[in-house]
């Protein structure tokens, strides 16, 4: 559970590629690879989840219920009504992922603050070129750009994430933690971060985790403060 950095050791298990902090760690993959995956696919789920852009089943067309099965697929989830249905998936993911594609720009784009590329800092013109990154919007100015995306994504996703906080701290409504209701700033400057594409602003990096534990009651606190 070390943050990676620059000195990530890259290990390939049963065909997937999975990043850890040290050659110690990269040992122990090798020695439980179903293991080392299971870990990986979960983070992918947490994180792309949260701004999943369907509501249906991309097969049958079904309803998303509670019981939804994730799939995750390289990097990528995608989320079906059955097991039935996400074997389907695993025969001919790009046709599914394709789908997600669409729908993560359909849901993403009116509130896209970019208005520079995120590899080039060139301003956008009349046609820049969507790329979807997990289950995140980025839009660059040309298809050159889009490609170097995925080689340094964290590095280009950091350029997006700042450009959605500084478009809503303006105009964010809560003027205390929705975790611990202390007043932002009075524990020095209130902590960022985004959930989906939506800034949540806390006092302390302590309540990162707790707004983790249960962020749907917070966001309803958040909705409140906005009223």
């Amino acid at each position: 559970d070390e943050a990676l950095d620059e000195g990530a050791v890259n290990v390939v298990a049963e065909g997937r590629l999975v990043r850890v902090c040290c050659k110690r760690c990269a040992a122990k993959v090798t020695e439980s690879p179903a293991e080392a995956i299971a870990k990986v696919d979960a983070g992918v789920i947490a994180d792309q989840g949260r701004r999943y852009p369907l509501s249906t089943c991309p097969i049958s067309g079904e309803e998303l219920g509670d019981d939804a099965v994730n799939v995750v697929v390289g990097t990528k989830l995608v989320r079906t009504c059955c097991k039935r249905c996400a074997a389907g998936v695993k025969k001919d993911p790009a046709k599914f992922i394709e789908k997600v594609n669409a729908a993560v720009v359909s849901a993403q784009l009116a509130s896209n603050p970019l208005e520079t590329g995120a590899v080039s800092g060139e301003r956008l013109g009349d046609e820049p070129v969507d790329h979807v990154v997990g289950t995140r919007l980025v839009r660059s100015c040309c298809k050159r750009c889009a490609a170097a995306i995925d080689k340094d994504s964290a590095k280009h996703m950091a350029v997006v994430d700042k450009a959605y906080m500084d478009a809503q701290r303006p105009t964010y409504a809560a003027k205390t933690c929705i975790v611990r209701d202390e007043e932002l700033g009075s524990m020095g400057d209130p902590v960022e971060m985004l959930y989906g594409t939506r800034l949540v602003r806390l006092c302390c990096k302590g309540c990162v985790k707790g707004f983790k534990k249960d962020p749907a009651t917070f966001l309803a606190k958040l909705d409140e403060a906005a009223k």
